[in-house]
């Protein structure tokens, strides 16, 4: 399945959940009649889109933009300097699973929230917790990935999150956590439904994209040698640890498994593709 269409899945999944809160919270007030025709409007706007083939992952993320004023009603609602607090305060929760899809990811040393986050996950862990992380490529930080895969979660990356302004966080697939930014300025926000009936929708599309996506090895090896072959001449390993913001022991490891595979010759440090 194209990419595009599980991302659309996904934001008319949201849309979707998003009206029946409001059914279900207002079905004895005559807000419920607008809220009704507001959502099935936006519904058969975006079914529309599709038919038309309009995929875009920007149809997506415009469409859960506009149930931002929708969801704020219905459901727990964090502001922007909450998020990664309360993404520590799910994650602790899980006993079984964490999926982190975002849009983004950092390393506590650019965002210093983001520490108690990570080690809140290296502890899940270490406890038998499964942790997935699923983002856009970061060739020149992947260090951001790194440090995930050094706790213990597995990683993969998409490049079509790259235009995706959404971030998931799911718990022992009951807690699902979505952040969203608003279009029209820089604000965030995030909600927080408590429901296995939303985390069941979410998982089928979210389970395709995560199956279509290349994972962390695979992708730095591709990289790596996207580097050695644009080179006229053999390359360092120190090369690659400057230019990916990993360290020497990653880059070495990674060289050996490409080693293995036959790809690259490695001789005094120095790395040459096989022909």
């Amino acid at each position: 399945m194209d990419i595009s269409i599980i991302i659309n899945i996904i934001a008319i999944t949201v849309e979707f959940i998003a009206l029946s809160f409001v059914i279900y919270e207002l079905r004895n007030s005559k807000t419920l009649i607008n809220k009704i025709q507001s959502g099935q409007k936006s519904m058969r706007i975006l079914l529309d889109n599709l038919k038309r083939n309009e995929k875009s992952t920007n149809v997506a993320v415009n469409q859960i933009s506009r149930s931002v004023s929708t969801m704020n009603k219905i459901v727990e609602t964090i502001e922007r300097k909450d998020l990664l607090r309360k993404c520590t305060e799910t994650a602790s929760k899980a006993k079984d699973s964490i999926i982190n899809i975002s849009y983004t990811f950092h390393t506590k040393e650019e965002e210093a929230e983001m520490g108690p986050f990570l080690e809140c996950c290296e502890k899940k862990a270490k406890d038998g917790v499964k942790i997935r992380c699923l983002g856009p490529p970061h060739d020149n930080h992947m260090d951001r990935f790194y440090v995930r895969k050094k706790i213990g979660a597995e990683i993969r990356i998409n490049h079509a999150l790259l235009g995706f302004d959404t971030r998931y966080l799911i718990v022992d697939n009951s807690i699902v956590l979505i952040t969203v930014g608003d279009t029209k300025t820089d604000a965030r926000k995030g909600f927080v439904f408590e429901s296995v009936k939303l985390a069941n929708m979410l998982s089928k599309p979210m389970k395709e994209l995560w199956e279509n996506s290349i994972r962390y090895d695979d992708y730095l090896i591709k990289i790596i040698m996207k580097t050695i072959r644009n080179s006229s001449f053999p390359q360092k390993m120190h090369t690659f640890t400057d230019r990916f913001k990993l360290p020497i022991e990653e880059i070495k490891r990674i060289c050996e498994e490409m080693k293995k595979r036959n790809m690259i010759t490695i001789h005094d440090g120095f790395i040459s593709m096989n022909k």
